[in-house]
């Protein structure tokens, strides 16, 4: 194995062999490829460490279908005997366990009652302990789970996150959002990933109460949100907290049509460049497609095309989230930022194009902080398309365009 531009490339030129593999820390990613490596590799593979989510247990009965001989799929301690080949078969694919655990919380919110149809307490066990302890009513069904919210507030109930069997992490941002109007006081722990309290400050612009310190959040709840454009950190704190609202959560009215631009030329990028300059955008929203060969960005942008108008100075430009897709990528390199950036915020300074020979080139991305993202291109196809109305950004000092 070995690190080459950013990827890692692996050869196994006389097969794989069994082996012992002991795993610093819990990792379901990092089971799941091991399961399935060594359900082909000669020999023994004894896999110490495991995760225990549901998801490997079904991975492991989905192999065993196809002919793998794994034991032990579901405990610390996973037994591998490789096979020579592996057939067809077919599996039914257990329910996502955020997805189910997300939907039980429209009712802890939005209140009534809702049947999660497929769902298994013993998949989301922790989870659902705590929304009793809120005060919300869950029974199993003969189709699966069912979640009630009877009267009045829920209660604030202390959380901290776990390996599985523990309280997910992927629930933890969800959950927040049900605290924010809960009588009393909660505390969230988080000790699975760093800075996965990024919904938080979204939160308060609604009217939580929220104090973050390190992985620790204090949330005091509060009888009614009021309705705020906000900006999704993540795939999972998208989901937000809409009883109990007060205002007009949507975004405000335009007179300009959303931005469509397509970028085919060094001159027109920099035009481009200037629309983009300060926006953000989570970690989780930079998707590289390899067969399609594309790089998608979704982003919070200022409208800076609008706040070059002398009238519009006076005040913070607006803010749109954009998507900016870049085409014909045959590679994709970074420089400065960490391996597994997680739930990081980046924020995008300009695009450059160096280019070579017939059309080619590399397109890059400056980031604060001195980070970087570079993408070799067979040709310079770049497009922005506004995706919300805009919005007027919180008042404050807005970043400099000297």
């Amino acid at each position: 194995m070995e690190l080459r531009d950013g990827y890692v490339h692996a050869a196994a030129p006389h097969g794989l062999r069994g082996a012992r593999i002991a795993f610093p820390i819990v990792s379901v990613g990092a089971t799941e490829n091991a399961l399935m490596a060594a359900s082909l590799a000669r020999g023994t593979t004894v896999i110490e460490n495991a995760a225990r989510e549901p998801e490997i247990a079904d991975l492991a009965r989905c192999l065993n279908a196809m002919g793998a001989r794994i034991e032990g799929a579901g405990t610390s301690e996973i037994t591998v005997e490789g096979v020579s080949a592996l057939h067809g078969a077919t599996h039914d694919v257990i329910p996502d366990r955020i997805e189910l655990g997300t939907y039980m919380l429209a009712p802890a919110i939005a209140g009534g009652s809702v049947e999660c149809l497929g769902g298994r307490r013993g998949m989301v066990g922790a989870f659902a302990d705590k929304l009793e302890g809120a005060g919300l009513a869950v029974e199993d069904t003969p189709g699966g789970l069912r979640v009630t919210r009877g009267a009045g507030r829920v209660r604030a109930v202390d959380v901290v996150t776990k390996p599985f069997p523990g309280f997910p992490t992927d629930l933890q941002a969800q959950f927040m959002a049900l605290m924010c109007t809960a009588e009393g006081v909660s505390v969230l722990e988080e000790t699975i990933f760093e800075n996965r309290f990024m919904h938080a400050p979204e939160l308060m612009r609604m009217g939580a109460r929220i104090e973050v310190h390190g992985g620790t959040a204090r949330v005091t709840g509060v009888e009614r949100l009021k309705g705020a454009p906000v900006m999704a950190t993540d795939l999972r704190a998208s989901v937000r907290e809409a009883r109990g609202m007060s205002g007009d959560a949507r975004f405000e009215d335009a007179a300009e049509a959303p931005l469509r631009l397509l970028v085919q030329d060094a001159e027109d990028l920099q035009v481009l460049s200037a629309l983009v300059q300060d926006a953000v955008f989570p970690a989780t929203e930079m998707r590289w497609q390899p067969r399609a060969r594309r790089f998608v960005l979704l982003i919070n942008r200022f409208r800076w095309e609008d706040h070059a108008r002398s009238e519009a100075r006076a005040r913070p430009p607006e803010r749109v989230q954009a998507l900016l897709v870049i085409d014909d990528v045959q590679k994709v390199t970074s420089q400065g930022l960490p391996r597994r950036p997680g739930d990081l915020v980046l924020s995008l300074l300009a695009l450059s194009f160096e280019p070579g020979a017939e059309g080619a080139g590399r397109l890059t991305l400056t980031l604060a902080g001195d980070g970087a993202i570079a993408l070799d291109v067979e040709c310079l196809s770049v497009s922005l398309r506004d995706v919300t109305r805009p919005y007027r950004a919180p008042s404050g000092k807005v970043p400099g365009h000297g």
